[in-house]
C-alpha cells in the first residue's frame, strides 16, 4: 500500500488562493518522419514512417494501391522484414503483400493483385483506393489507406488499412490494422485476409518458430483446433545457431485481434506438388498447408466472417510484425554430444539490459474487473535447442530454478519439442511466467539448464526477467484567487493529475495551514472518489475573503491509496 501523498500548494507557493500562478504540464512528443514521394517510373505515391522506435529503427511504407512493406536499420544497414518489390517486370513496388475483405460471398482484392484464374491483373473484384493520409491517434503516428468495394447489388462497403509503430517489452513492431464500415443498405458478413511476404534480411525462406516447434515445412494453426494458435511467431535471418536478425509477429497481445487461422508457407507456386499454388494467389480458405519445404516464405492470416449491422464501423483485424533483440546463443557439451541454446533473457541481470520484461498496461476502464496491470499478463519465453553434435539426444528438457516470490511459473520443467534431436536438428521449449503486481520494479535472475534423458546437463546459464513497479504519482499546480472584497466568495477549479497505470481511490481532501486561513476555504460540489489512470479529476474549491489586506495561504492535500 502506497499510503498518502501531499499534493502541491506547499510553502509560499501553496494555494495562496488569491493570486498565484496556474501551471501547465508539458509533454515531449517524439518526432516521427513521414515522407511523401512520387516515383516517376511507376507513378506510385506512398507514405512512410521512417526510422521509428529506436533502437529497432523500423520503417513502414504504404502505397497508394494499398500494398505495404516493412524494413529496419537495426543492424546499421537497411534490411527487409516484409518484402519490397523493386518495381521491375512492369509490376508496382511492394505488390507482394496485401489484404482481402470478404463481404458475404464477394472477395475484394487490391487492384494490382493477380486474378487466380487469368493470372493477370486486375482481380475480379478490385478495391478502389481513394486516399492515402497520415494522422495521430492516442499519440501514435499512423499512415492510412482509405478504400472501397462495390457489391454486385450496387451497395458500397468502405475499408481502411492502417500501419503504425508500437513498442513492447519484447521489441519494436509495426501494427497492421483493418477497419470496416458497412455503408451498405443491409447487414453484411465481413472477414479479413492478410498476406505478409516475409523476407528477413537476405533470407527469403526464413523458417518459422512457434511454441509448437521449429518448422522449415509449411505449417498451419487454427484457433478452434488443438493446439490452437501460438501467441507469436519468430523468423530468423540466419540459423538457430547463428540467428542474426530476429523477426517476431504478435498474434495474441493487448489491443490486437487474434486471427482465426495462421498459415506459414510458400509465397510462390510449388510446381512439384499438385495443388500447392502460391499463397499470393489465395483468395480465402481454399489454400491449406502442404507438409513440404518452402523456398519463398510468407505468412497468411485470416479473420473469420462476422455480421456487421447497417452503418456499423468496426476494427476487424489487428496484428503486429517487428523485430526483437537478437537471440543470444550459448553452447555447451555433455552426454557425448553438443547443444546450442538460443533465446532471450540472457542479459545483464544487474542492469536489466537484454532481460525478458513485462510492461505495464494502462487501465482505461476503472470498472473493468478483468484488468491486469501487466502487459502481457503472462510472459512466454521461447528457446531453441539445436543438436550440434553427431549423437542423437533424447528426452531433452529445460529446467529452471524456482523464481523468488512475486514471479511464478506454471512448471519448472519444459519438454523440448520434439524430445528426440538427431544431428543438426532443432527443437523448441517454452516457459510461461506470471508476475504479481508490485509497487517498485525488480529484476529476477533464474538459473536455466538443458538436460537429456539420462539426466546429464548439456548447457546451463542464468536468464533475467524484469517486472516493473506500479507506483503512481499525483501532482497538482499552485492556484490563486483574484482579490475579493471582504465577505465575498469565489470558486476555482483545482485539477489533480495521476501519472500511473492504474485507477486509484481517493480519500477526502484536506486543507493544511493556520486555522484562520483554513477557515476561509472549503471544497464544494461533488468530491471525486477515484482518479483515472494517466488522467485527472477536478475539485471545486471555494474561498471567502476576510479582512481587507490579508492574504490567506493553505495547502490543499489530496490523498490516493495504492
Amino acid at each position: 500500500m502506497k499510503g498518502t501523498r501531499e499534493l502541491g500548494y506547499k510553502g509560499t507557493r501553496g494555494v495562496a488562493l488569491w493570486g498565484g500562478i496556474l501551471g501547465f504540464a508539458r509533454k515531449t512528443i517524439p518526432l516521427l518522419v513521414f515522407l511523401l514521394f512520387a516515383l516517376p517510373l511507376t507513378a506510385q505515391t506512398f507514405l512512410s514512417l521512417v526510422d521509428v522506435l529506436s533502437p529497432y529503427r523500423l520503417s513502414a511504407t504504404l502505397l497508394n494501391n494499398g500494398h505495404f512493406s516493412i524494413s529496419t536499420m537495426y543492424t546499421g544497414v537497411p534490411k527487409t522484414l516484409v518484402y519490397q518489390e523493386s518495381g521491375s517486370g512492369g509490376r508496382p513496388v511492394n505488390y507482394t503483400s496485401h489484404i482481402h475483405f470478404k463481404v458475404d460471398n464477394v472477395i475484394f482484392q487490391l487492384p494490382y493483385e493477380l486474378n487466380p484464374i487469368t493470372r493477370d491483373i486486375p482481380p475480379q473484384n478490385p478495391l478502389t483506393v481513394t486516399q492515402l493520409f497520415r494522422d495521430t491517434v492516442a499519440g501514435l503516428a499512423r499512415v492510412n489507406a482509405r478504400m472501397f468495394g462495390v457489391m454486385p447489388d450496387g451497395d458500397t462497403m468502405r475499408f481502411m488499412f492502417t500501419m503504425h509503430p508500437f513498442k513492447r517489452p519484447s521489441g519494436g513492431f509495426i501494427r497492421l490494422q483493418a477497419e470496416v464500415h458497412n455503408t451498405s443498405k443491409r447487414p453484411r458478413s465481413v472477414g479479413v485476409l492478410m498476406l505478409v511476404d516475409t523476407k528477413i534480411g537476405d533470407n527469403d525462406r526464413a523458417p518459422l518458430i512457434t511454441a509448437f516447434g521449429y518448422r522449415t515445412n509449411e505449417t498451419e494453426f487454427s484457433k478452434g483446433v488443438a493446439p490452437g494458435l501460438p501467441e507469436f511467431w519468430l523468423a530468423l535471418e540466419g540459423t538457430p545457431t547463428n540467428p542474426l536478425l530476429t523477426a517476431r509477429g504478435n498474434l495474441r497481445a493487448s489491443e490486437l485481434i487474434e486471427p482465426d487461422y495462421f498459415l506459414g508457407g510458400n509465397w510462390k507456386d510449388n510446381t512439384s506438388v499438385p495443388g500447392a499454388f502460391g499463397l499470393a494467389l489465395a483468395q480465402w480458405k481454399e489454400r491449406t498447408a502442404f507438409d513440404v519445404p518452402y523456398t519463398d516464405s510468407a505468412v497468411l492470416l485470416l479473420w473469420d466472417e462476422q455480421t456487421m449491422g447497417v452503418g456499423e464501423k468496426r476494427l476487424r483485424a489487428s496484428t503486429e510484425i517487428g523485430i526483437v533483440d537478437s537471440l543470444e546463443v550459448i553452447n555447451g557439451t555433455g552426454g557425448g554430444g553438443s547443444i546450442a541454446l538460443a533465446g532471450g533473457g540472457f542479459g545483464n541481470g544487474g542492469s536489466g539490459v537484454g532481460c525478458l520484461a513485462f510492461d505495464t498496461l494502462r487501465q482505461r476502464d476503472c470498472a473493468d474487473p478483468a484488468y491486469h496491470p501487466y502487459n502481457p499478463d503472462s510472459l512466454q519465453a521461447l528457446y531453441l535447442i539445436t543438436n550440434t553434435g553427431t549423437v542423437d539426444e533424447t528426452g531433452l528438457r529445460v529446467l529452471i530454478g524456482t523464481p523468488s516470490p512475486g514471479l511464478t511459473v506454471a512448471t519448472t520443467i519444459a519438454a523440448v519439442v520434439p524430445s528426440l534431436l538427431s544431428a543438426n536438428a532443432t527443437g523448441v521449449a517454452t516457459l510461461t511466467f506470471h508476475a504479481k503486481p508490485r509497487l517498485t520494479p525488480r529484476i529476477y535472475t533464474i538459473p536455466l539448464s538443458v538436460v537429456n534423458g539420462a539426466g546429464t546437463t548439456l548447457v546451463s546459464d542464468v536468464f533475467c526477467v524484469v517486472v516493473p513497479g506500479l507506483l503512481g504519482k499525483i501532482t497538482v499546480d499552485d492556484a490563486t484567487f483574484e482579490p475579493l472584497c471582504p465577505g465575498l466568495s469565489d470558486t476555482i477549479d483545482v485539477p489533480v493529475r495521476l501519472n500511473g497505470p492504474r485507477c486509484l481511490p481517493l480519500q477526502p481532501p484536506t486543507f493544511l495551514g493556520a486555522p484562520a486561513d483554513v477557515a476561509q476555504f472549503r471544497v464544494v460540489g461533488t468530491i471525486p472518489t477515484q482518479i483515472p489512470a494517466m488522467g485527472q479529476v477536478i475539485y471545486r474549491v471555494a474561498y471567502t475573503a476576510g479582512i481587507a489586506g490579508l492574504t490567506h495561504r493553505v495547502q490543499f492535500v489530496a490523498n490516493a491509496t495504492d
